[in-house]
């Protein structure tokens, strides 16, 4: 077992997301060197920062990406397509050919190396998506040579700046809100800051070596898709208008249909919306809680309101 102390060089992908945006200053202010690859021009100038222009196709820039590091965070990924060999290219291939690049890089075989999932590999039958996220973790579980893994599996993350969950915060606040799915579908989730934390931890901690761990905010029932609404509304007399999975996929069929006339990556899918009116994205593990120095810090309650907030303030929300 490994760990990538802070001071160490470390190589992450997916550093211009959502959730790399937010992990690249706790990464700088515990004083690691990051190599991280990008597509184009770079949103943070630092000096610890050493930005390597490339994508996970491209071998020589992955090379170049985990050459001389101790650590590797392997964030980057496709959420959206139109097709499913798209989800395979970024999620599966991307993944083997990362680890390749540690192997012809010739990475001592203990590098540590993070891999982030989604919640949707539990239901790899659900969409496309869920099916290359759950074959990447297979990937990573079967490398040869094998670095030293650890899996960390995300729910919903929230924050400021995420544009995929905003749609639930337009809905809240509208007059008629419109949820996914029926009433009691239940979901856990995680603020962005305390999902970047437990990244760093696994980084630093050796007891989650080898290990595929649920991150989420302890709430041991998860929580109602109602319940969100009301936390962002404020308004505990608030109810929604629940759309049932088979209108969903029907809407899926025509929007991916749509997109593949006009050439555009569509939100919904029928896919996706089986994914969205699946009723029970909740998790009880406690394996990150129980095997490292990590605990949540933001509930639900606190972190929706705030990033309420957040969007109202920047003009995402009215």
């Amino acid at each position: 077992m490994s760990v990538a102390p802070p001071g160490s060089r470390i190589a992450l992908t997916g550093a211009t997301g959502f959730v790399g945006g937010h992990l690249l200053n706790p990464l700088i202010d515990k004083g690691y060197r990051i190599n991280a690859l990008t597509r184009r021009d770079p949103p943070l100038q630092n000096d610890n920062v050493d930005w390597i222009y490339g994508d996970l196709g491209d071998p020589t820039a992955l090379r170049t990406l985990v050459e001389g590091v101790d650590g590797v965070i392997h964030l980057a990924g496709l959420i959206k397509a139109r097709r499913k060999q798209a989800f395979y290219n970024a999620n599966v291939r991307g993944t083997w050919m990362l680890l390749d690049a540690l192997r012809d890089a010739g990475q001592p075989t203990d590098t540590r190396f993070i891999h982030i999932s989604s919640f949707a590999a539990c239901e790899p039958g659900l969409s496309h998506y869920a099916a290359s996220k759950a074959e990447a973790e297979e990937t990573v579980r079967k490398a040869h040579p094998q670095p030293d893994w650890t899996i960390l599996r995300a729910p919903g993350i929230y924050g400021p700046g995420d544009e995929e969950t905003l749609f639930f915060f337009q809905s809240a606040l509208s007059r008629i809100p419109i949820l996914p799915g029926r009433s009691g579908n239940r979901t856990s989730l995680i603020h962005v800051h305390d999902f970047c934390r437990a990244i760093v931890t696994a980084l630093q901690e050796p007891g989650l070596s080898g290990l595929t761990v649920d991150v989420h905010d302890g709430a041991p029932k998860g929580y109602l898709l109602d319940d969100v609404l009301r936390y962002i509304s404020d308004d505990a007399d608030k109810r929604a208008l629940h759309i049932p999975g088979f209108v969903l996929q029907s809407l899926g069929a025509l929007n991916l249909l749509a997109a593949q006339i006009i050439r555009r990556t569509p939100s919904l899918t029928p896919g996706k919306a089986r994914e969205l009116a699946h009723p029970d994205w909740v998790s009880t593990d406690q394996t990150l809680i129980e095997k490292s120095s990590w605990t949540p810090w933001i509930k639900a309650e606190r972190g929706l309101p705030e990033t309420r907030d957040w969007y109202q303030l920047h003009g995402y929300l009215k």
